[in-house]
C-alpha cells in the first residue's frame, strides 16, 4: 500500500509543503490529516480524515478500499446497508448516516 503524503501547513493554515505521513509525524509538522473513528448502528471503522475543503462541512467523503488489504479485513462498507433500494432495486450504499469522532494520535500512527 502506497503511503500518504499529507500537506503541510504553516500556523495560517497555507499548504508549504507536501510529505510522506512518517516524516511528517517524525518531524512534528503541521498538517490537516487526523485519526477519526466512523460509525453507525451497522458498524465501525477507523480511518485518517483530511480536512482539505473537498467537501461540505457536516459531510465525509470515503474512498472504498480493498477490505483484505487494511489492518483490521474491512473497509467503508461495513457502515452500509445490504438492501436494495426500494425504487429500481439498485444499490443503497452511496449514502449513509454515520457518526465521527476524533481518536487521539498514538506514537505507531
Amino acid at each position: 500500500m502506497p503511503e500518504e503524503i499529507f500537506d503541510v501547513v504553516d500556523e495560517n493554515d497555507h499548504v508549504i509543503d507536501r510529505k510522506p505521513r512518517n516524516e511528517v509525524h517524525r518531524l512534528g509538522l503541521m498538517h490537516r490529516a487526523v485519526h477519526v473513528l466512523v460509525f453507525n448502528n451497522r458498524g465501525e471503522i477507523f480511518l485518517t480524515a483530511h480536512v482539505d475543503g473537498a467537501v461540505s462541512a457536516g459531510v465525509v467523503g470515503a474512498k472504498l478500499g480493498w477490505a483484505k488489504l487494511s489492518d483490521r479485513g474491512i473497509n467503508i462498507n461495513v457502515l452500509t446497508s445490504a438492501r436494495l433500494a426500494d425504487l429500481g432495486g439498485g444499490a443503497t450504499f452511496y449514502s449513509t448516516l454515520v457518526e465521527v469522532e476524533r481518536v487521539p494520535e498514538t506514537s505507531s500512527a
